[in-house]
């Protein structure tokens, strides 16, 4: 699945990405892995997204829905043990902004365990 396109422009602010899901390790190969993020903007919001690679493969895209006006999920399918998946949120607003929680290079990581 592609990625979005994430370009911007200079006039409007950018959506704001809040309260994202932090997920724990987890020993379920099942999943899905759910993520919930409070998506606000100025404008309205046209994409929102869960990007996310595993074992440091490429990057998969997964839209997120729309549970109300703010808040928006996404699922990351099960993966097998000794997984390592890194994820962010994009989102991006009808004046072209986009905006991705984490802001740095750094991403969210949790890893699926063997059961101890």
């Amino acid at each position: 699945m592609p990625l979005l396109l994430l370009l911007g422009c200079a006039e409007s602010a950018y959506p704001e990405i809040i309260n994202v899901t932090e997920l724990d390790n987890t020993f379920s190969t099942v999943g899905p892995y759910v993520v919930t993020a409070t998506i606000t903007d100025d404008a309205r919001i046209l994409q929102a997204a869960l990007i996310y690679r595993v074992n440091g493969s490429e990057f998969f895209g997964v839209p997120m829905v729309s549970l109300n006006d703010t808040v928006f999920q996404g699922e990351i399918p099960g993966h097998p043990i000794g997984s390592r998946i890194e994820y962010e949120v994009a989102a991006r607003d009808n004046d072209g902004e986009v905006a991705r929680v984490p802001e740095d290079s750094e991403m969210f990581v949790f890893e699926v365990l063997a059961e101890p």
